[in-house]
């Protein structure tokens, strides 16, 4: 009996997209993190 394509077979396809799309959707809370950090050392420097 052959193999059925199905869903299987597309999420093996796009599994090497996988990792790429978890930081793309982490990239704003990333980018937040920075500003915040870079905000607080900005103060430390100044204070």
């Amino acid at each position: 009996m052959p193999a059925q394509p199905g869903p299987a077979d597309a999420a093996t396809g796009s599994a090497g997209r996988r990792p790429l799309a978890h930081w793309l959707h982490a990239l704003p809370t990333l980018v937040w993190l920075a500003a915040a950090g870079f905000a607080l050392g900005a103060l430390l420097a100044l204070s």
